[in-house]
């Protein structure tokens, strides 16, 4: 995990700290205990999505994806009038994930402006840096927790109960917007001057 030029000293200084935050070198995503996002809705009439049946195959593995988010406290169970279709992917590797679609109510969704800087301003920032760290943060915008009221515009049905979203799902609208603010509430408004943030999409 050290790079090859560093010295003995400063190998043992990075294991040093490695070993003090091992609880958060896990692949469950954490959650930021500063801020909370909120959707700002234009329009609170019920939206029900076309129902997608889950194919037979598939079952399984929803299921099991399902009972993990709640064990890690990324859903609850939920009573609301908003429910969005489920999709069901495949990863590169083959990993069965689902997601929602979430195209009719991200239309009700006003639009959230925060924005990271373009990559090319961001590159601009490496100029002359001596030392450089990566950071892979697990599901990082699960990691942002939704605001009680915004959590019934991500809800899903899944063989006999509503889940919905405690976290900000990546297929609702301003996820990224909300991501950033997140950083920002963590690490302090001025966060670009010493950290780029990108991200998979």
């Amino acid at each position: 995990m050290s790079n090859n030029n560093l010295e003995k000293e400063q190998k043992e200084r990075l294991m040093e700290t490695l070993l003090r935050y091992t609880e958060f070198l896990t692949t469950r995503p954490g959650k930021c205990k500063v801020y909370e996002y909120k959707f700002n809705i234009t329009n609170t009439t019920p939206i029900i999505g076309h129902f997608r049946p889950v194919p037979y195959s598939a079952r399984a593995g929803v299921r099991k994806q399902t009972e993990k988010m709640m064990e890690d406290v990324l859903l609850e169970l939920s009573d609301t009038s908003f429910i969005n279709p489920l999709t069901i992917m495949y990863r590169e590797n083959k990993e069965l994930c689902f997601c929602i679609d979430a195209r009719r109510v991200n239309n009700v969704i006003l639009p959230d402006q925060a924005r990271a800087p373009p990559i090319d301003e961001m590159l601009q920032q490496f100029d002359g840096v001596k030392y450089m760290t990566c950071l892979d943060l697990t599901s990082a915008f699960l990691q942002i927790p939704l605001e009680a009221s915004s959590r019934k515009y991500t809800a899903f049905l899944f063989d006999t109960n509503v889940y919905q979203f405690q976290r900000v799902d990546f297929r609702t609208k301003n996820s990224l917007a909300a991501f950033v603010r997140g950083l920002g509430k963590v690490l302090g408004i001025d966060v670009s001057s010493f950290c780029a943030a990108m991200w998979m999409t």
